[in-house]
């Protein structure tokens, strides 16, 4: 994104973004970064300052409105559960989204009890990676990080994964 950096709450390590693409990836950390720095129910994005910040290239104007569409269909399945004792409480992330093409924006809003997670950052490896328990290292290594090398390795040159193994507990 632009040089940006995206900061937000640990439970925000708790939303799957397996099904995401990496370029709907980029739309929604865009989208979480401007909803963070608005403070507002809603934000308004014009397309430019969107492809911008989220580094779209494409240059089809369909293309966008398309990723745009389906980022939002993936968003909507997104939801964040708030568990205490014997009772928990669901939520989506997201209350509205709106893509208007003759004004060539983008209106979005979060939901207001949520918005506490989009201000701090840590990771748990396979929790933000949604990467399924059953999985060893091997599998890891085969199904999770050779195919982010081998999509990222023509944006960045050299790209190298090293594994830090830490011990158990």
């Amino acid at each position: 994104m632009s040089g940006e950096t995206v900061v937000y709450r640990n439970e925000m390590n708790l939303v799957s973004l397996r099904r995401f693409t990496s370029t709907e990836v980029d739309l929604f950390f865009t989208l979480c970064n401007k909803l963070k720095e608005q403070d507002t129910r809603k934000v308004i994005i014009p397309f430019e300052e969107l492809k911008y910040l989220s580094n779209y290239y494409t240059r089809s104007q369909e293309r966008f409105i398309n990723d745009l569409e389906h980022v939002y269909d993936k968003m909507l399945n997104l939801t964040y559960v708030e568990r205490n004792g014997r009772s928990f409480e669901k939520f989506v992330l997201f209350t509205s989204y709106k893509v208007d093409l003759d004004e060539e924006c983008l209106s979005i809003s979060v939901n207001l009890d949520l918005k506490h997670i989009l201000n701090s950052i840590t990771a748990d490896f396979k929790n933000r990676l949604d990467i399924p328990k059953t999985y060893q290292m091997n599998d890891i290594t085969k199904r999770v990080l050779k195919p982010i090398i081998n999509e990222l390795s023509s944006i960045f040159n050299n790209l190298n994964i090293n594994k830090i193994k830490a011990k158990k507990g």
